[in-house]
């Protein structure tokens, strides 16, 4: 099976466990020989004024997709570096304001002159991430740790005709990751974000190592 494949099942999946963990929850009962009370004008003053928390402690879990970009070049020819990108985050909140994070994004593949540079472009991440929250609901974040960055080289060179040179490879390279975005709660449960990330190398791989990695993707995270 192939790696964008097993990428996609465990997003779908992702997915899925948000959509069934996302039932409405009913409504604390309201003793009937209270009902009319102080009781039930309680608990519904108490909802309207918290609302919503954002990065309750917890267990939490992310699907994202968007656009992706890899730092991918050929002296000489154009590259069409650019596409889909997705991927599923499971992380951990201590509290509020600090977590701990890991995850994998898929990458689009790499062309020129309708010839596959690279494929299979994903990397995995572990990162510790921090918030800063605005009121209960909103939050922005930064995460900063350390990603296993894996890219299929078809053709690591073309020619003057546009002929591969050289032969294909698989490359894996430890390398920084980063990211920052905001994030919005709907509910204690559902939030969506928006997310700029990924993996830093230094120039352009033109032989060999692996490329930069960058993504911008908006996403659904579930809290349990």
């Amino acid at each position: 099976m192939k790696i964008k494949t097993k990428i996609t099942i465990i997003i779908l999946l992702a997915i899925l466990a948000i959509i069934s963990g996302g039932k409405a929850v009913a409504a604390p009962a309201v003793n009937p020989e209270l009902a009319g009370s102080d009781q039930s004008t309680s608990q519904a003053i108490a909802n309207s004024y918290y609302g919503p928390h954002i990065n309750l402690p917890g267990l939490y879990v992310s699907a994202n997709v968007g656009l992706g970009g890899l730092g991918e070049h050929i002296v000489g020819y154009h590259t069409n570096n650019g596409g889909l990108a997705y991927g599923v985050d499971m992380g951990v909140n201590f509290n509020r304001f600090f977590a701990i994070e890991a995850g994998i994004m898929g990458m689009p593949e790499v062309a020129s002159h309708y010839t596959t540079i690279s494929q299979n472009n994903f990397y995995a991440q572990l990162a510790l991430k921090g918030s800063v929250l605005f009121g209960e609901q909103a939050s922005i974040y930064g995460k900063a740790g350390a990603a296993y960055v894996y890219s299929q080289v078809q053709c690591p060179g073309l020619d003057y005709y546009g002929n591969c040179t050289g032969p294909s490879s698989i490359q894996r390279r430890i390398r920084p990751y980063f990211a920052i975005g905001g994030a919005y709660a709907f509910t204690d449960h559902v939030s969506a974000n928006l997310e700029l990330a990924g993996t830093w190398q230094a120039g352009h791989r033109i032989s060999g190592g692996v490329p930069s990695m960058m993504a911008l993707t908006a996403g659904i995270t579930y809290q349990f």
